[in-house]
């Protein structure tokens, strides 16, 4: 992993032709860079993502993302969180599809699924007002890192698989205030 910035990041990754995973990281706009190095108050601050790991796809990616105030002892196991999000925008999904104006608008299916949301109990159209049928175990959540370690429930069925060219975006909010999201 690469240190990137102190300031609130967007993340995307995307997988290569090689299997393994591209990593992109977008400012979301100006944010106070807060002291990594130092320990912050677990529900006192606002999330932001410094790092993040490269994985392969599958359904066991082994995946870390370091920063500060993701807040402290929100590991789930085969479930969804209320304060954790990996969105899958395929292969030609783009970052811009994530617009806030999507929350009260209904997504037509046509049959098919061009992206999808996973491990997050927070509804949206993208996933039709629904809880997340792909669910996540996530081993490890410190103040600084979250492990990301498998998907399960509907993983692999309906379209709902990481592929090589997919692109995602994470989504962390402070387990104990709920601040964020990070992207």
């Amino acid at each position: 992993m690469r240190r990137l910035s102190t300031m609130g990041l967007l993340v995307a990754l995307g997988v290569g032709a090689t299997s393994a995973f591209g990593l992109a990281l977008w400012s979301a706009g100006p944010a106070a860079a807060q002291p990594t190095d130092q320990a912050l108050d677990a529900g006192s601050c606002t999330p932001a993502i410094d790092e993040a790991s490269v994985f392969r796809p599958s359904q066991d990616p082994d995946f870390t993302l370091e920063g500060t105030c993701f807040g402290t002892g929100a590991a789930f196991t085969a479930t969804n969180s209320s304060v954790f999000r990996v969105t899958d925008l395929g292969a030609k999904g783009t970052l811009a599809e994530l617009r806030p104006d999507l929350e009260d608008t209904a997504i037509p299916f046509d049959g098919v699924v061009k992206w999808w949301n996973a491990c997050s109990s927070r509804t949206d159209a993208v996933n039709y007002h629904q809880a997340n049928g792909v669910t996540c175990t996530v081993r490890q959540w410190t103040n600084v890192s979250i492990r990301l370690s498998g998907f399960s429930g509907l993983y692999g069925d309906y379209s709902f698989e990481v592929r090589k060219g997919d692109k995602l975006a994470v989504q962390v909010w402070n387990a104990q205030s709920g601040a964020g999201p990070a992207w």
